[in-house]
């Protein structure tokens, strides 16, 4: 692949000469705007609604073009600059953040994929197989699996200085606690991560002392083959363990053979049946008014919202046939359904504690009876051994936090963090984090995580101007203000342009660009601006 040519750093002074931008009916949202700064400089760009900051924080990173006048930094006309330049140089993080479908890794180092720069390693008959169907379906014939970071642009040697810098960018941003968190519910392949398994055992091992402190009393229920753990779901009590693979499908487990043959065992087939029936009611009835992909439905049911129109129908029909005429599809699919249910988090009521010893009967006919064609389709908990589907944060603790108590989270996750930073397991933790799948839009991480994901991706690329625009809104006071200093006290050349619509929080910055219905109505030193009472027309030159 031919060389990358080389691109240009924007430095110098930045001139709005005249900046206009017009909708489509003719209204301007900024009107023959005159100002300038040098790049380098901290800019506060403050106005309320309607002011037209919004518009010229866009057209500062060439994210909107102007309808008149100009926008230049240096001797380049930003508008003339080919986005191979201002998507380099210039960044641009607004309150909405799109997000790809993929994970928080690919999300963060997405700005730096602007080219192929090696060829991936395959066979010469691959790629002519790939190419081939790229030129067919008019596709790009440069391969998603091509090298696409340029590391000597930015100054790093490759893959393990880039991540490195990566770690800094989210502890910079304050997310690198929150991808820990994250990395805990992730899993190790033992196959391949051998080392890392014996470190988690060994934080077993130190986590379950500390345990025993009275500090940490009520606050974990741990993984006992002979007790009921209500914080597991119904399926993980009765398997006390979790399935491998697809032999034992959790949402389908009503239908498995060797699950009805237990069930049937020690007498719950009926009862699994009408405890799915209750279960199944109370989960319409709370449900169905709300939209698909509610967050209730992630938080609180254990029916999909995809699939509630599906259970309305089964409880139709079994009203009108009766339970007894009940089709057999349908009484496996409401037989299903309890083993979803987690007591502690759930709170419906359906299980009681003679319920719960038989269902322990179900854990020990299971375990006994279960054929050897299925013993590899489970991995049992076992308190010296590391289990493969379960979490990191459920191996280490070897049980479960228990659901709705505050001082658990806090406290546990304070004992996680110091034990795994003793034992140097925090950089392999924190990477599976970063393999997190984000979801559609990022659906899966909150709106503060993906605004500060945003700024991450914002400053790892190094660009010459960053432009902030109400992009960390969803985050409290202190988190907004945290990041607003660290910005203004970063070191290197890099400019800051941020939107804000109170001028009080300006005198930090090097300059203040204040805005009215589209014009600037004042700029100069935040001194000048602030004791300025009344806000008189100022010429682009102060």
């Amino acid at each position: 692949m031919p060389a990358a040519a080389e691109v240009p750093r924007l430095s110098g002074r930045l001139v709005a000469t005249n900046l206009t931008v017009e909708d489509e009916v003719g209204v301007r949202t900024v009107d023959s705007a005159n100002f300038q700064f040098e790049v380098g400089e901290r800019v506060a760009l403050v106005g309320g609604a309607g002011s037209g900051t919004d518009a010229v924080a866009r057209l500062l990173a060439r994210v909107l073009l102007p309808s008149a006048g100009q926008l230049c930094i240096g001797a380049h006309n930003l508008a003339l600059l080919p986005e191979s330049v201002t998507g380099r140089r210039l960044a641009y993080v607004g309150q909405h953040v799109p997000m790809v479908n993929g994970s928080i890794r690919e999300n963060l180092l997405y700005p730096l994929r602007n080219r192929p720069m090696a060829p991936a390693t395959v066979s010469d008959e691959e790629r002519r197989h790939a190419l081939f169907e790229a030129e067919r379906s008019g596709n790009t014939t440069s391969s998603p699996d091509d090298e696409w970071i340029d590391y000597g642009a930015l100054g790093v040697a490759g893959p393990d200085e880039l991540w490195a810098r990566g770690l800094e960018v989210l502890c910079f941003v304050g997310l690198e606690p929150d991808i820990f968190s994250l990395g805990l519910r992730g899993t190790v392949d033992p196959a391949t991560r051998s080392g890392v398994v014996r470190r988690i055992l060994e934080a077993r091992r130190a986590v379950r002392e500390r345990l025993r402190g009275e500090r940490y009393a009520g606050l974990i229920e741990p993984f006992d083959r002979g007790r009921y753990n209500s914080n597991m779901s119904v399926a993980e009590n009765v398997m006390f363990g979790l399935p491998v693979g697809s032999a034992f499908d959790l949402d389908r487990l009503g239908d498995h053979p060797y699950v009805q043959e237990v069930l049937e065992r020690v007498h719950l087939r009926d009862d699994f049946f009408e405890m799915g029936l209750r279960a199944a009611r109370i989960m319409v009835d709370l449900f169905r008014d709300l939209p698909p992909g509610h967050e209730f439905f992630e938080r609180f049911s254990f029916i999909r919202s995809d699939d509630l129109a599906e259970y309305q129908s089964v409880i139709r029909r079994i009203d009108s046939a009766g339970v007894q005429q009940a089709d057999p599809a349908d009484r496996n699919l409401l037989s299903s359904l309890p083993f979803q249910l987690i007591p502690a988090r759930h709170r419906l009521g359906l299980l009681d504690e003679a319920l719960e010893r038989r269902l322990l009967m179900a854990r020990t006919a299971f375990s006994e009876g279960l054929p050897a064609k299925l013993r590899g389709a489970v991995a049992f908990f076992d308190p010296d051994a590391y289990n493969p589907v379960a979490s990191v944060q459920d191996n280490i603790l070897f049980g479960k936090l228990v659901y709705g108590r505050q001082q658990a989270q806090r406290e546990i996750g304070a004992l996680l963090a110091e034990v795994v930073e003793e034992l140097g397991l925090r950089g392999e933790i924190v990477g599976l984090g970063l393999d997190f799948a984000v979801g559609i839009g990022g659906s899966r991480l909150s709106a503060a995580q993906r605004q500060k994901l945003a700024v991450g991706r914002a400053l790892i690329k190094q660009p010459d101007l960053i432009v902030i625009d109400q992009a960390v809104a969803a985050l409290d006071a202190s988190a907004q203000a945290a990041i607003m200093e660290k910005l203004l006290r970063r070191d290197g050349a890099a400019g800051l342009v941020w939107v804000m619509s109170d001028l009080q929080q300006a005198d930090a910055f090097d300059r203040v660009i204040v805005m009215e219905g589209g014009r600037v109505v004042r700029q100069g030193k935040p001194d000048d601006v602030l004791n300025t009472e009344r806000a008189p027309s100022v010429p682009a030159e102060v």
